[in-house]
């Protein structure tokens, strides 16, 4: 379970910006909200878009509440492991004793990306915010700091509100333009990086296979079996990693198997119809039926949930 932390201060725009984040990637996401005991409003706006909220608004995740904090964590991680958990911090908590709080969680499965504060960019302006404890403290501790509500600012006073929060933070990555306007890779590469730097190891993607189902059919031979089967592993008809069925050749039920550099005949009693099914990569599905009897070849997709079932099984 991946954690992002999202901190910046009270009406910065935290929840507008988990919003779009969550459009933008497309990944399953569950947030953690620390909110004010009886506001509902967040949570409502994320819950609106199908997200999984948990709340906890006994007290603040930084400090008093931070051993329930980690429970909490190891809850959800135990009963909802999402690929991705958002922690957005209530708008007065230290970004610094977040992290500490979560890297004291120790389990394999639970990393820590790169933190993100929301900056309210007219705020950038304001001598007592700058000199702030807890302003600064969020904005030292996150690799990303985006400035929020920039869209009313002129080019010369954004270039103020960066100089400001880079004097805090002088090696941060700040966003000048509003998010609203950033592409998809700006948002997917949020999610790559954890917070010691290192990069997010990611899963490999779900291989997709080709599959060619023949019901009710007859094999020509039982030559031009064998010999497709022997082709098949030959590369001939495309990349086959699966095949097997039930077929009729000369009067007898066999059973067929191909599985990676072999296959196999079984003579069988009876079998409920006949059914050949091939899975793999760039088959020659024209050349696979040219070894059955045509007229009663009836071809037809599978979903993915029983190519998987195939290829297991």
């Amino acid at each position: 379970m991946n954690v992002l932390v999202i901190s910046g201060f009270l009406g910065a725009g935290k929840t507008t910006f988990i919003k779009k984040l969550v459009k933008m990637t497309g990944k399953t996401f569950c947030v953690f909200e620390n909110e004010y005991a009886g506001s509902i409003t967040d949570e409502t706006e994320l819950k609106s878009d199908d997200v999984r909220v948990w709340e906890m608004t006994e007290g603040c995740i930084c400090c008093t509440m931070k051993n329930s904090f980690s429970n909490k964590l190891m809850n959800i991680l135990a009963m909802l492991n999402p690929d991705y958990l958002i922690v957005e911090s209530i708008g007065v908590g230290y970004l610094s004793r977040i992290i500490k709080n979560i890297q004291s969680v120790e389990h394999q499965n639970l990393h820590l990306l790169q933190a993100i504060t929301i900056v309210d960019a007219v705020a950038c302006e304001n001598s007592h915010a700058l000199n702030d404890p807890l302003f600064k403290d969020q904005i030292e501790n996150a690799q990303t700091i985006i400035l929020s509500k920039s869209e009313a600012l002129s080019q010369s006073e954004r270039t103020v509100a960066e100089e400001n929060v880079r004097a805090i933070h002088p090696d941060a990555h700040i966003v000048t333009e509003h998010y609203s306007h950033k592409p998809k890779s700006f948002w997917d590469a949020l999610l790559l990086t954890q917070y010691d730097g290192s990069p997010v190891e990611q899963s490999a993607p779900e291989e997709v296979f080709e599959n060619l189902t023949l019901d009710n059919v007859r094999p020509k031979s039982l030559a031009v079996l064998l010999a497709l089967l022997q082709d098949m592993l030959n590369g001939r008809y495309g990349q086959v990693v699966r095949a097997k069925g039930f077929v009729k050749a000369e009067g007898n039920w066999i059973k067929c198997d191909l599985s990676g550099d072999r296959y196999s005949l079984t003579w069988i009693k009876n079998a409920p119809r006949s059914n050949f099914v091939c899975v793999g990569h760039d088959l020659d599905r024209r050349g696979i039926e040219s070894c059955f009897s045509q007229e009663i070849i009836r071809m037809k997709r599978q979903n993915s949930d029983t190519v998987r079932q195939l290829i297991c099984g």
